[in-house]
């Protein structure tokens, strides 16, 4: 037996299809009862919906059901909106208006009672599309009127509204889903407060888009030269890697809304930024001549195959390592002449095959500013490494 969302689908498209009708002379009576009709088949969606065949008895399959409604609704409307603004028969066009906003109150309907498994990845009806898109130009104009005023980054501007200039073009007939709308809703109401609140400067509109994941390529592109940019200026190898870390600590600080992207299934901005600048640090350690020339002479020896920790860092680093492991509650060693003994056994520093206890424990106790820095960049370098690990177990993790 077919379905109310089947029958809707049979008056829609074959009864009510605008090619098979536009010579034919309605009456009211006629139109009476395909509204009629139409509002018949939309009480027994909803019935459909609530209450739904005994064999739909998981969640995976419930949201299978749902999603199937949903997006036989949005052809339908899709089909509707079409007929209507082609339609040369006024009695016609009236029964096209009447139907679609029961099919658009459907639609509300999955949206606000199976919100789980309403899929924001569906296309949004052209419709519902077209009555929003002069709101939205209205704003992006005015928008736009203010930020010239206050900003002198013509270039971050105009990647922000390249992304959004498709949601105010009345030409345009991109696939645009609801996940997409609700964001660019969201990030025009942001800096439109944002605007409002006080005067902008660029670390502003930053802190904005990476807050909302503003991931695209571009905004991407630009974070990159904007912040080279800034490092180009250090004029030492020690003041770069400061720079660095201040635009790592920058990036780390900023939190990230939760279930908001403009590209969903692209990494966020915050990843790959901080990734980068992981890179760049780590780009840094390998050109360090010095720590390179001490891993070639500790590959070149035979005695690199015993046992041991091979560390690329200096007995300083080792120890202070070990005394914050210690102060942070990860080591609960308690007497550390034995620890520094326990280490020095397996310990192989850059400089020295053999590592001291002894200087391993003079070190613990006593360290000095230089080493806190040195230490400080290699641990940022592992923690841009430790967020690759993630980023890469996250991407495995969407393709099962």
């Amino acid at each position: 037996m077919p379905t109310g969302i089947e029958r809707l689908d049979e008056l829609i498209t074959i009864t009510l299809y605008k090619d098979n009708l536009s010579a034919t002379v309605l009456t009211d009576k006629q139109i009476r009862e395909w509204i009629q009709k139409a509002a018949v088949e939309k009480e027994n969606i909803r019935k459909e919906l609530m209450h739904p065949p005994g064999g739909i008895n998981t969640q995976t399959m419930m949201k299978l059901y749902v999603q199937r409604y949903q997006s036989a609704l949005v052809y339908l409307l899709d089909k509707l909106f079409t007929y209507q603004n082609e339609c040369k028969n006024p009695p016609l066009h009236k029964v096209y208006a009447a139907i679609i906003p029961m099919l658009h109150e459907l639609l509300v309907l999955i949206e606000e009672r199976f919100t789980p498994y309403f899929n924001e990845e569906e296309k949004m009806p052209d419709a519902d599309l077209q009555t929003e898109k002069q709101s939205i130009a209205n704003k992006l104009s005015l928008l736009k009127r203010s930020l010239s005023k206050t900003m002198d980054d013509d270039l971050l501007l105009s990647i922000v509204f390249t992304a959004l200039a498709v949601f105010s073009n009345h030409s345009a007939t991109v696939f645009i889903t609801h996940h997409h709308f609700k964001y660019a809703q969201l990030l025009i109401t942001e800096m439109h407060h944002l605007v409002s609140r006080k005067e902008l400067i660029r670390l502003d509109i930053i802190r904005l888009l990476v807050y909302l994941n503003f991931n695209c390529t571009a905004f991407k592109n630009y974070l990159v030269e904007y912040m080279n940019a800034e490092i180009q200026t250090a004029k030492s190898r020690q003041e770069k890697a400061e720079k660095l870390l201040l635009q790592y600590r920058f990036m780390n600080q900023i939190q990230v809304m939760d279930g908001m992207a403009l590209k969903p299934q692209s990494a966020s901005v915050k990843e790959d930024i901080m990734e980068w600048i992981g890179n760049e640090l780590q780009c840094m350690e390998k050109t360090n001549d010095s720590r390179m020339e001490a891993v070639k002479e500790l590959k070149n020896k035979e005695e690199i195959q015993e046992a041991g920790i091979y560390y690329l860092l200096t007995v300083e680093e080792i120890a202070l390592l070990k005394r914050i492991m210690k102060d942070s509650g990860y080591i609960s060693n308690k007497n550390i002449t034995v620890l520094m003994k326990d280490v020095s056994k397996m310990a192989h520093s850059v400089k020295q095959y053999e590592v001291s206890w002894l200087n391993l424990y003079n070190s613990f106790f006593n360290y000095n500013l230089t080493t806190i820095e040195t230490l400080n960049e290699k641990l940022f370098v592992m923690l841009g490494t430790l967020r690759k690990l993630e980023t890469k177990l996250k991407q495995d993790m969407k393709k099962k």
